[in-house]
């Protein structure tokens, strides 16, 4: 099996145990006074975005000579992983949120930007370089034909007696990771009792120094807790006092009821009065069942990359069409 092959393995818990695994998640946030979440691009795929090594993320493809279909992120909507997260701060089982993904998708779900560190940016967001100011826009704010280290986006700082130049907030490979978010990041994750990885392959710092040092000092005296959702293996697994082979999206309406929460807010293009009410368990796990069998019988690889390849199984979900809506990011 080649390198290429053995990183982008799959594997799914059964219905069984991935009902067993959520009960025990939700007993850690219940006995746990700060969590935390560290959000990777596994979260983002079921609103159409590639992840990176995925058996059809941006890195897998590059390897073989081809390339992610891209996505429009100004075009994609919140999941219903990302309005559970929003649900989990509201109800303040969730203290911080920690994300590598540049997607926007959590701002657009509500999270207010304290409660929250982008460590590799926004790609909505752009910043004042001379007063510090903040526009985030529904647009991509990167300027075309820009070099990699190149930022200013040609718009100027609207505040009273600024006018400094806008730079964009992505971070490429090579750079610093922006001061502020490093900093609420690690305020938040050395309070943290419990710290929840979704969707992150755990392999980019020093982003993942976060959750790797939670672990760590975890196995040394038992607190903090270091769960990791992730269909793939990551270097961080033996660290980690679970680990869930299981889509962020059905993992995520799980302990959300598990934990009493039966409904989430709507994406905020909608009313702000709207509530989703979340599929039922039963129909979760018949879901996650029928795909641990079809993909461990079958072939060992999900589909993953596009709208249509990826979290198929909850996505079928007889459940109302808004929520069918939801559940494919569309």
């Amino acid at each position: 099996m080649s390198k290429v092959q053995e990183d982008v393995t799959e594997f799914f818990d059964s219905a069984d145990e991935v009902k067993a695994k959520v009960a025990a998640v939700a007993n850690l946030f219940r006995a746990s006074k700060f969590s935390t979440l560290f959000t990777g691009a596994g979260l983002s795929t079921s609103a159409g975005i590639p992840d990176f090594r995925g058996p059809c993320g941006v890195w897998t493809l590059k390897a073989q000579g081809k390339r992610a279909v891209g996505a429009d992120l100004t075009k994609c909507n919140p999941t219903i992983g990302h309005m559970v997260c929003k649900a989990l701060l509201d109800t303040q089982h969730v203290k911080h949120i920690c994300s590598q993904n540049v997607d926007g998708l959590h701002r657009r779900s509500g999270v207010e930007r304290h409660l929250l560190s982008e460590l590799h940016g926004n790609t909505n967001l752009e910043i004042c370089e001379k007063c510090g100011k903040d526009y985030f826009r529904d647009f991509e704010t990167r300027r075309p034909g820009n070099g990699v280290f190149e930022h200013k986006t040609g718009r100027k700082c609207h505040s009273e007696g600024c006018g400094g130049d806008l730079a964009d907030s992505i971070i490429n490979f090579g750079e610093g990771l922006p001061k502020k978010e490093w900093d609420k990041a690690e305020t938040a994750f050395k309070q943290a009792n419990v710290c929840v990885v979704l969707g992150s392959s755990c392999k980019v710092t020093p982003a993942a120094h976060l959750p790797q040092q939670i672990g760590q000092r975890g196995k040394q005296g038992g607190w903090p807790k270091l769960v990791i959702v992730n269909l793939q293996r990551t270097p961080l697994d033996h660290l980690a006092s679970i680990k869930i082979h299981a889509r962020t999206d059905e993992f995520l309406a799980l302990l959300a009821q598990e934990l009493g929460i039966a409904s989430v807010p709507a994406p905020t293009s909608s009313p702000s009065s709207s509530m989703l009410q979340l599929p039922t368990p039963t129909e979760i796990l018949a879901a996650v069942e029928s795909e641990a069998r079809a993909r461990n019988s079958q072939h060992p690889y999900a589909s993953g990359g596009s709208a249509e390849g990826v979290a198929v199984s909850i996505a079928e979900l007889k459940v109302s069409d808004s929520v069918k809506v939801l559940l494919r990011g569309a």
